[in-house]
C-alpha cells in the first residue's frame, strides 16, 4: 500500500475515534494505566502521538526494539506492561488498533 496515504488516514481517523471514545465513556488519557496501539514505524508513531495528544509515558513502545510485529503488537505490549508492573489486576487499559486497508478500532478493558 501507499504508506503516506495510510499515515495520513490514521492521523485523521485515530485522534477522532479516541475523542469519540472519551466522549461516550466520559474518560480521558489519564484514566488509563496503559495505552496500547499498533506501531507501524517509529516516525509514524511519533507523529500520531503528537497529533492525538497521547502521553508518551502511557504507551508501551515496542516498534523501536522489535519493529512492526503486525497482529502480535497489542498482546506483546500488554505482556510487557504486566512484566514491568505498569499493568496489574484492576488496571484500565486502552487498546487502539490501526490497520492497513484502513481499519481503526478501540477497546477498553479492566485487567
Amino acid at each position: 500500500g501507499d504508506g503516506n496515504s495510510l499515515r495520513d488516514a490514521f492521523i485523521e481517523l485515530g485522534p477522532q475515534i479516541l475523542m469519540e471514545l472519551f466522549a461516550k465513556t466520559r474518560t480521558s488519557f489519564d484514566d488509563y494505566d496503559a495505552i496500547l496501539f499498533h506501531q507501524v514505524t517509529e516516525p509514524m508513531l511519533d507523529v500520531f502521538l503528537q497529533v492525538s495528544g497521547v502521553p508518551e509515558e502511557r504507551i508501551v513502545r515496542t516498534v523501536d526494539l522489535l519493529g512492526n510485529v503486525a497482529s502480535a503488537t497489542l498482546p506483546l505490549q500488554l505482556a510487557r506492561a504486566i512484566a514491568d508492573g505498569r499493568v496489574k489486576r484492576g488496571s484500565e487499559v486502552l487498546w487502539v488498533g490501526l490497520g492497513a486497508g484502513i481499519s481503526v478500532g478501540v477497546m477498553t478493558t479492566r485487567i
